[in-house]
């Protein structure tokens, strides 16, 4: 669907490609300055949870930005799509 947008909007048929880089960068401006380049928070983020199926009763705790739990957090594509239409 990102992909589909960014066609939409500038008539750019390049794939996006490898995602992980680009949405790694987004996700870490997000947290650096608040609301990051996009100017809004592109994703979602997970701060309640717990992952105890490693092995270790503790497990992985969510928190606040990026965590081993759920990463970033869910995608908000109603924020991110205006970035990838600027990419």
């Amino acid at each position: 669907m990102l992909t589909q947008a960014r066609m939409d909007a500038t008539g750019n048929t390049t794939a996006l490609g490898w995602l992980n880089p680009t949405l790694y960068q987004i996700g870490a401006d997000d947290i650096a300055s608040g609301t990051g380049r996009t100017g809004r928070h592109a994703f979602n983020d997970v701060t309640d949870g717990v992952n105890t199926y490693c092995g270790d009763a503790a497990g992985f705790r969510a928190a606040t930005g990026w965590d081993p739990v759920s990463g970033w957090g869910t995608l908000n594509y109603g924020k991110m799509k205006p970035v990838f239409e600027e990419l």
